[in-house]
């Protein structure tokens, strides 16, 4: 499987003392870790926050907030392993990548996200507009558009409508 190699490549030097302290940034119950905060932790977080994700045994919130907490760190290797959590079989972590894809690499990462659109799990194809709708750029906007024509969940047609006012 390619995660094991893409988190030995992260910085594996520094995984494991940094394991407690994200953990206790993931936490929190409303909101994710701050980049501020992650920066602080130094070089190691992204390897870490890649193990955390992909460890079944932390909890699957803290999973998400991990996955979420990737898009600070917007590397090759960071990306290969959103892109792996996009296809994943876990649908909270699909939508959690599809978000931190867009944040963290922006235009660069539509390609990648725009067969989300087309998921037939609706909370992905909704959690992908609202970061699309959020980036705001021509290129996100095009795309949302695009998926207007042909969306036929309402409440995704409703939150296009709402992104492209």
């Amino acid at each position: 499987m390619l995660a094991p190699l893409i988190l030995m490549l992260a910085n594996p030097a520094a995984a494991g003392e940094l394991r407690q302290p994200l953990l206790q940034l993931l936490n929190a119950y409303e909101s994710g870790a701050t980049q501020a905060e992650l920066r602080a932790l130094g070089d190691g977080v992204p390897a870490e926050l890649m193990e955390i994700a992909a460890d079944s045994a932390i909890p699957h919130s803290r999973r998400g907030r991990a996955v979420s907490a990737l898009a600070s760190y917007p590397t090759p290797v960071v990306r290969r392993f959103l892109e792996g959590q996009l296809s994943a079989k876990d649908l909270f972590l699909r939508r959690k990548a599809s978000v931190a894809l867009i944040h963290g690499f922006q235009d660069a990462a539509l390609p990648t996200v725009q067969p989300a659109l087309d998921d037939p799990d609706v909370q992905l194809r909704l959690a992908t507009v609202r970061a699309l709708h959020s980036l705001g750029s021509d290129k996100a906007l095009a795309l949302l558009d695009a998926r207007r024509q042909v969306e036929t969940d309402p409440t995704v047609k409703s939150a296009l409508t709402e992104a492209l006012r």
